[in-house]
């Protein structure tokens, strides 16, 4: 039994390091715990502890899919908030020169006539 779980958890473990995740902690102390609570500790009758075991890592293997798929979603988030940013400022840039045109614009039409010129009547 024993041999069975380091082989099963140097092969876990291998698996786990090539997709760049989190082993799972104190694989050997879990089987302890879990004998402990009432799963036999027999060859022949630990197939239970066995697929407990597996249990958890294919639920670790889904969990480590998901937060891959996740941390890339996030990063597409990120660089698309970051188009949106610079977007932005191009756009408030361009309406901050819009606006100082506009205002120099009324500002020569606002002007009075000179005193020496007066304003002509129709």
């Amino acid at each position: 039994m024993a041999a069975l779980l380091y082989f099963e958890e140097k092969v876990h473990r291998k698996k786990l390091l090539r997709v760049d995740a989190i082993p799972l902690l104190f694989p050997r102390l879990l089987c302890q715990i879990l004998e402990h609570l009432g799963y036999p500790a027999e060859p022949q009758l630990g197939a239970g502890l066995c697929h407990t075991f597996q249990a958890l890592a294919t639920s670790q293997s889904i969990l480590t899919q998901q937060i891959t798929a996740l941390s890339a979603h996030q990063e597409q988030i990120v660089a698309t908030q970051t188009q949106h940013t610079t977007i932005l400022r191009q756009i408030q840039h361009h309406l901050g020169e819009a606006e100082a045109s506009a205002a120099s614009i009324q500002a020569s039409t606002a002007e009075p006539s000179s005193p020496h010129h007066p304003p002509a009547t129709i």
